[in-house]
């Protein structure tokens, strides 16, 4: 199995640590080095995480069951690619189960949730403006269409 895209940091930081920890006359107490060694640790993963729309399920409540032509547990495929308002891309091909939607009027916003391998995938629309997002919404069944098997 290859090496994650990370590794080369986390080799840095953990040199970086090992050359830290040693105990010289008039520097800073290890203890101190190994909180700066967790700080470039934390700050490592934080920038090598990959942004995805992909999460582990988590509570569903307050999600209702059907919108537009989209069914609840029914079997979707996007059919042309989009980017959402968290400009994610979803791509063509992509099959998704969908789960509910729910729909903020304060701020617009449409929060489709769906499960993709075992997970839930989102996508979220603003639809207070004219402009792509909107397009979507209007077009929905362009764009997500049922997954014929």
């Amino acid at each position: 199995m290859g090496q994650p895209d990370h590794w080369p940091v986390l080799a840095f930081v953990r040199r970086f640590a090992h050359i830290r920890t040693k105990s010289i006359t008039g520097q800073r107490p290890a203890t101190q080095a190994l909180s700066e060694i967790t700080m470039f640790e934390s700050l490592t993963n934080f920038l090598t995480k990959k942004k995805s729309n992909v999460e582990k399920p988590k509570n569903r409540e307050g999600f209702s069951s059907n919108y537009k032509h989209l069914k609840q547990n029914s079997v979707y495929i996007v059919s042309k690619e989009f980017s959402d308002f968290d400009s994610t891309r979803h791509k063509e091909g992509t099959v998704l189960r969908f789960v509910g939607y729910s729909f903020f009027p304060y701020d617009a916003g449409l929060t489709l949730l769906f499960e993709h391998e075992r997970s839930d995938y989102t996508v979220r629309l603003r639809l207070d403006q004219n402009d792509s997002q909107s397009r979507i919404d209007e077009n929905l069944d362009k764009y997500i269409e049922p997954f014929k098997q």
